[in-house]
């Protein structure tokens, strides 16, 4: 076990785990931070998806050891004013989904494409 300082949604966070331990299990048993799901377990899905430094990256594969200094972003840190998230979210994960089965599920539609 080694112990693990780490920056998350703006949050300082110490944990004591071992160092091969996935981010996505750090997150939610140590945490208890529960928006980043579970999916396939091999960085497929995208369920998983955090941001670190701004970059997405997949949890299920991201050792805690490789963290460092860098600040970690979860669903529940996305939104600074309140608004759920998730919409625009859902969007971004079920296009890399069908974008992998050479699909487009969900496009947002522009501003002149909304009737009020």
């Amino acid at each position: 076990m080694s112990k693990f300082n780490l920056v998350i949604n703006g949050s300082q966070f110490s944990v004591d785990v071992d160092p091969n331990t996935p981010v996505l299990w750090v997150l939610r048993d140590h945490l208890k931070l529960f928006g980043t799901k579970y999916g396939c377990g091999r960085g497929l899905c995208g369920a998983c998806t955090i941001h670190l430094n701004g970059s997405p990256l997949r949890s299920c594969q991201l050792p805690i050891s490789a963290v460092g200094k860098n600040v970690i972003t979860t669903i529940e840190g996305l939104s600074k004013t309140g608004e759920h998230p998730f919409p625009p979210v859902f969007a971004a994960v079920a296009n890399a989904l069908y974008k992998a089965m050479g699909k487009r599920f969900y496009q947002q539609p522009f501003q002149s494409q909304i009737k009020a």
